[in-house]
């Protein structure tokens, strides 16, 4: 979680306000909602599962912090991805989770979701 609050630390003030962290899945989600308050970071969201029905959070979208995602999922989504952090842990199921933030949308986040969900 330390290094997710850095990532999310890291951004302008602006973006801070208006961020979205994305989880790869219910687990990664759930984590973030269970510790995150500890570092300031904002609740999570994920397309995976029932996850899904709470929707996009209060973030627009422009600015996306993902935990679990590849590049080559995010770039069709977003006109920038950028590498932030890898998580690394010989003691969790999901051993390295790649952390990137994502500017400039492609789409709108809650039109998306609302549509079709993210889907990815």
């Amino acid at each position: 979680m330390a290094a997710i609050a850095k990532v999310y630390q890291s951004l302008p003030d602006e973006e801070k306000a208006d961020c979205v962290i994305l989880a790869g899945n219910y687990g990664q989600a759930g984590a973030v909602d269970f510790y995150g308050p500890k570092y300031g970071l904002p609740r999570a969201v994920s397309d995976h599962m029932t996850y899904y029905l709470w929707g996009t959070g209060n973030g627009s979208g422009e600015v996306v912090l993902t935990i679990g995602y590849s590049r080559e999922k995010l770039e069709p989504l977003f006109h920038r991805v950028d590498y932030a952090a890898t998580i690394e842990s010989e003691h969790a199921v999901e051993s390295k989770l790649t952390i990137f933030v994502c500017r400039k949308p492609r789409t709108d986040l809650r039109e998306a979701w609302e549509k079709h969900g993210v889907k990815l």
